[in-house]
């Protein structure tokens, strides 16, 4: 089929960031329907979609042009001043050395010229025009815009200053019309200069969109940019339509007069041949020892570590390691796994925390002896296929963790040994998926806010859900988008475009140049990133890896310290027995707070339910524990084939030892892969295409493969029927299976915080705090965990704690860097004045040792109202009364000392460095006035460490709370089933009146609190009215309701409030107070007061006794004069005459709301009324 002979040179896609409507795949194809030989793509001032864009063109058998549009300043890029004039430049890279010049150009635009937009000047053109093309720009050119100025003289000038930088082929101006008064005026001056010059011209129609109808998705665009509506006059707009991919018929109508023109569009293209995606790897140049080569050398090391590992090397690992060797090498890979093994040792040598491996490397052999992961393959049956398959060549994947707080060192280690140049992070796009197309599109429509929120949350709440896969799903979003189809048509033309970019968390890329060699960089916020993604790098064969921090590596390390300092052990973390029966039995009890993956309530139910007693069932429970096979029933089967409740079935003999790890199930995506081996005589490499391919779901790949393995089922003497009931089993799986490399990697850290917690709960409990030091939530719970394992937690106290949380005794002080709004500095200045002098006797002397910079009054008066000081004679009213004598003291003894002068206090207490007390005893008289209340100190507490650590104001209700039937903590409601009623009491903590987005009335956000937990309840109106006159801060009250699902997300919709004080009153719930009394009966003294007790307690609840009468119970029914009011007083009263939990008090609920409130609260579980 013929091509068109014109080609569009000057394109916009959507990586002009909400200045075009049109993605790159959208484009190409519209070029290859519209027969265009080439096309450029030349976004503003970046070339983030170069390396998805000849990806794309060259599928589609178009030719790509990688450009740019760049801005460029008519001063110099240094000077940032609205003042100089910024002009547009169309650039074209004609072969590989315009395109490394087209890189540096944008890039240093970025770093050197950024203010408001990346800007190069006519210098750094200077320095880096060698192989680009240059077309003169749209109507924001230089030579357009002196033209409409009236500047003829500088249109000659600037025309003629560009032909001779870029070389008279390589310099064209441009003619666009898009039928604008401006164009008309200034196109014929245009071309009469360029004729007068004998510089050529160029058509182009500076394309924003793809068809004419796409114009109003661009004009929506430019209102997101600007925060205005379309109804706004003062709008930023094209103001034409026809800023479109026009075909060859409508362009070759634009400028008949100069047929030239549009003829040089094909002349360009063809002079242009830039393709940006080589197959070519560009690795970092690894310096080898010794004169050997890469692989060489990657051998020795290997060959080096066997025995480290090994006890034997048996021939299975010889012929294993000399396989992936050959491999590596094969695919050119040796200086990759020596560049990761560099920096792997360096983390290592100086004590930086590695993790034991992530993904599918933890499946290679030669990684597990470099160190780069820590799991043996061998042992756990993981396939080096998975990581780095010999049938399909593409870079290798290593992820790797490293202490979270010593990240950034491993990555300055690379910085410094490969060059600042030549390392960088990476860059992404946030692109505008579904709800935020909408929700966009319908800002700018002018769409009310609750009406737009009832849209956006129609939408089903699937990860990366499309709007048509959400039309599909939701009957709701249908009824939307029928009574308003034109909002829906423009949000799914704006749905994927990219709204901005951002960087990579922990991405870098190592190039053996300058990066911008290879690829352009861009400045977001301060920081630089190429301006390709990962993808994008992978594809133009450079080296990326995340440089991953993980918490948990960090807690470990802090763990072993701990363990270090107080039992005076070195624990290598990595050589600690696999089969420690304390550990097994905390992970089958679900006790598993703080430890790595498994803290949720499903991991623990999970946990619970299968028992695990080996680790390969820990990498099964990660495997697991996912969407799929919890909904598929896979769990059940591998829990009752366990347990031996059920026989384990296999699909076919030959499966058995590849299967019974798993009881039959096939739950791991290498299993699927040895499967397709077995069976089917697939190598690994190819069996890895075949996962890929299930994956993918391609029905014409599907129907190959599945033919491919019935000819080798038969070859290997299986039934047919069999072999299609195996591979369509196959299939099935491996929607669910997972990478058992990457589970048995994090089962491993998974196991590791397990034993340390079973083994060292002090130790680990200690660093389980300090690693979330600053999440008072998760503190609070941490705290209740270290409760119920029977450990103390002490306040923090000037003269013991540390910075982090540390063991005392068989307690855990408090760490000072965990009090609130107490900086590094004052937290350093506080523990070095101990160390140097020792204990701290008193205020006085406190206030003159730390130093008082770091040390002011705020700081002072939080170490004060946490209990920092309470080691000091005062009580906390008294040092808070004495802070500013205290401060300035010791500002002033500081002072002093500074100047070589002592005052008569210092030379009787022994100078200004003595340790006996700094301050003469009397410095400062406290006054005598009483401690704060205890509810006072309480409040002090939860302000300066976010939570209450001495007591909680709800422990003097716990008596009567934990006696009324079916009330749970709020700590338990993450675990509740969807659809069960609950039944919480707690103390509010904050009322947050909002309007209600649908009806506009006022509702409240209430965050409720009690000793194990907090949580955020909805009220709507109706509840909130009920309520408003006892929802105050401090006030206990109880709460009822439903747990509600949407879309996979648990919701609490509120029925009901009380206050506790009205629990039983005239408004309150129905009870029966139930009194179990003593086994042996009661005597007549206990009868006597048990009466006297209910009727000192009058109210309108009955009372109901247990009495035991030859080994059963007999209940009596108190008559009315017994009737109680439920209080705490009365359940202590009866318990300390009855024994401990005599007494219960059985509720029942009141009746749901009507259904006008169901509707409510159906509403509050999607997010609004």
């Amino acid at each position: 089929m013929p091509h068109a002979d014109f080609v569009h040179l000057h394109v916009h896609s959507h990586y002009s960031l909400l200045d075009a409507a049109a993605t790159v795949p959208q484009l190409v194809k519209a070029a290859s329907k519209l027969k265009m030989p080439a096309m450029a793509l030349t976004d503003h001032g970046a070339m983030y979609g170069a390396v998805e864009f000849c990806q794309k063109a060259s599928k589609e058998g178009v030719k790509p042009i990688v450009g740019c549009e760049v801005y460029v300043t008519e001063g110099s890029r240094r000077v940032m001043s609205r003042n100089q004039a910024v002009h547009h430049l169309t650039l074209l890279a004609k072969n590989q050395v315009g395109y490394q010049n087209l890189c540096r150009l944008v890039s240093l635009a970025f770093t050197e010229g950024f203010y408001f937009r990346p800007r190069m000047d006519e210098e750094l053109l200077g320095e880096s025009h060698e192989g680009i093309i240059a077309l003169s720009g749209c109507q924001s050119g230089k030579i357009f815009q002196y033209l409409l100025a009236g500047r003829q003289d500088d249109a000659v000038a600037a025309a003629k200053a560009y032909r001779e930088l870029f070389g008279e082929e390589n310099f064209y101006l441009e003619l666009c019309d898009h039928g604008l008064d401006k164009q008309k005026l200034v196109m014929p001056q245009l071309i009469e200069l360029g004729k007068t010059l004998g510089i050529p011209f160029v058509l182009t129609n500076d394309s924003h969109y793809v068809s004419a109808d796409d114009h109003e998705a661009q004009d929506h665009l430019f209102c997101i940019t600007a925060g205005r509506m379309l109804s706004d006059e003062r709008r930023p707009k094209l103001d034409s339509t026809e800023y479109y991919l026009k075909s060859a018929e409508e362009m070759r109508k634009l400028f008949p007069e100069v047929p030239e023109a549009y003829a040089n569009t094909v002349r360009i293209a063809s002079m242009c041949n830039v393709d940006v995606t080589t197959k070519q790897k560009y690795l970092p140049k690894f310096d080898v020892p010794g004169g050997r080569t890469s692989a060489e050398y990657l051998r020795v090391l290997c060959d080096q570590a066997l025995p480290t590992r090994y006890e034997e090397t048996t021939e299975d690992i010889r012929k294993r390691l000399d396989f992936e060797l050959s491999v590596i090498e094969k695919m050119g890979f040796p200086a990759y796994f020596l560049i990761v093994w560099d920096f792997i040792h360096h983390a290592r040598s100086k004590g930086i925390s590695v993790g034991p491996g992530r993904g599918s490397a933890a499946g290679s052999l030669v990684a597990y002896l470099l160190g780069i992961t820590n799991i043996d393959p061998l042992k756990y049956s993981l396939v080096f296929e998975r990581f780095l398959n010999p049938e399909r060549v593409s870079m290798p994947d290593i992820d790797i963790d490293f202490d979270f707080e010593r990240r950034s060192e491993v990555v300055q280690y690379v910085v410094e040994k490969y060059g600042r140049d030549n390392v960088s992070k990476i860059a992404t796009f946030n692109l505008l998926k579904a709800k935020a197309a909408l929700k966009d599109a319908a800002r700018v429509r002018g769409v009310e806010f609750s009406l737009s929120n009832k849209i956006s949350k129609a939408i089903p709440e699937e990860l990366n859900i499309t709007l048509a896969q959400a039309l599909e799903q939701s009957a709701e979003l249908r009824q939307f988008a029928a009574q308003d189809p034109k909002l829906f048509e423009i949000a799914q033309k704006l749905e994927g475009m990219a709204r901005n970019t951002s960087i990579h968390a922990a991405g870098i890329v190592i190039a053996p140049d300058k990066i911008w060699k290879y690829a352009p960089l861009a400045k977001n916020k301060d920081e630089l990133a190429t301006q390709f993604d990962m993808k994008s790098l992978d594809e133009i064969g450079l080296l990326k890896m995340d440089f991953l921090g993980l918490k948990t590596l960090t807690l470990i390390d802090n763990a072993l310290d701990n363990i270090r300092k107080r039992r005076k052990v070195e624990l290598d973390i990595g050589r600690i027995p696999m089969d420690d029966k304390r550990t097994y039995r905390l992970l089958a009890a679900g006790d598993t707070v703080g430890v790595f993956q498994f803290e949720s309530s499903g991991f623990k139910e999970l946990l619970k339910r299968l028992k695990p007693t080996v680790f390969e069932d820990l990498i099964a429970v990660i495997a697991l524990y996912r969407p799929g096979p919890l909904g598929s029933g896979m769990v059940d089967d591998f829990i009752d084939g366990k347990h031996g409740k059920k026989k384990v079935v296999y699909p076919h003999a030959k499966l058995e030892g590849i299967l019974k790890e798993t009881y039959g199930v096939m739950l791991y995506q290498e299993q699927v892969m040895q499967c397709a081996s077995i069976m089917a005589g697939y190598s690994l490499g190819e069996a890895d295409q075949l996962r890929r391919a299930m994956g993918k779901k391609k029905p014409d790949e599907m129907e190959r493969q599945r033919a491919r393995f019935l000819d080798g089922a038969k070859a290997n003497d299986v039934d047919p029927q069999n072999a299609e009931t195996i591979f369509n089993l196959m299939q099935k799986f491996a929607d669910y299976g997972f990478n058992k490399s990457h589970s048995a990697a994090y089962a491993l850290i998974s196991y590791q915080t397990a034993y340390l917690k079973a083994n060292f709960p002090h130790e680990f409990m200690a660093a389980v705090l300090t690693n979330d030091r600053d999440d008072t939530d998760r503190i609070a719970s941490f705290i209740e965990e270290c409760r119920r394992m029977g450990i103390s937690i002490l306040p923090p106290d000037v003269n013991e704690s540390d910075t982090n949380f540390t063991v005392v005794g068989k307690a855990i002080r408090f760490g000072l860097s965990a009090i609130k709004g107490i900086g590094d500095s004052a937290v350093s200045s506080v523990i070095q004045a101990r160390e140097r002098h020792g204990p701290f006797p008193n205020m006085e002397t406190f206030c003159r040792r730390v130093d008082s910079r770091a040390v002011n009054k705020r700081i002072l008066e939080s170490l004060i109202k946490c209990g920092a000081l309470s080691s000091f004679p005062q009580n906390r009213a008294q040092l808070l009364a004495a802070v500013e004598l205290a401060i300035s003291l010791g500002q002033d003894s500081q002072r002093n000392e500074s100047v070589g002068q002592m005052t008569l206090a210092d030379l009787l207490s022994g100078g200004a460095g003595s340790s006996e007390g700094g301050f003469g005893v009397g410095q400062i008289s406290y006054p005598e006035i009483p401690e704060f209340p205890e509810r006072s100190l309480l409040n002090f507490e939860r302000e300066t460490l976010g939570l209450y650590l001495s007591g909680h104001p709800m422990l003097g209700f716990q008596p009567l709370l934990d006696r009324i039937t079916g009330i749970s903590t709020l700590a338990d409601l993450p675990g509740m089933a969807e659809d069960s009623q609950f039944v919480v009491a707690g103390m509010v903590k904050s009322v947050r009146k909002v309007r209600s987005k649908s009806s506009g009335k006022e509702m409240a956000i209430v965050m409720l609190e009690d000793v194990r937990g907090s949580v955020e309840l909805p009220l709507f109106s109706e509840r909130f009215e009920e309520a408003k006159s006892y929802l105050k801060e401090d006030t206990v009250v109880l709460v009822w309701g439903t747990i509600q699902n949407r879309n996979g997300e648990k919701r609490l919709s509120p029925d009901g409030t009380l206050p506790l004080e009205g629990l039983f009153g005239e408004k309150g719930w129905k009870a029966s107070v139930c009194v179990q009394t003593p086994r042996a009966g009661l005597s007549k003294d206990q009868a006597a007061r048990m009466k006297n007790i209910l009727l000192n307690h009058r109210g309108r609840h009955p009372v109901e006794v247990f009495v035991p009468v030859r080994d059963q119970l007999v209940v009596v029914r108190l008559g009315k004069e017994f009737k109680v009011s439920p209080k705490a007083e009365l359940v202590t009263a009866l318990e300390e005459l009855l024994g401990e939990r005599a007494v219960t008090i059985q509720v029942a609920l009141p009746e749901r709301p009507p259904s006008r409130h169901r509707f409510a609260a159906a509403a509050a579980a999607r997010g609004g009324e």
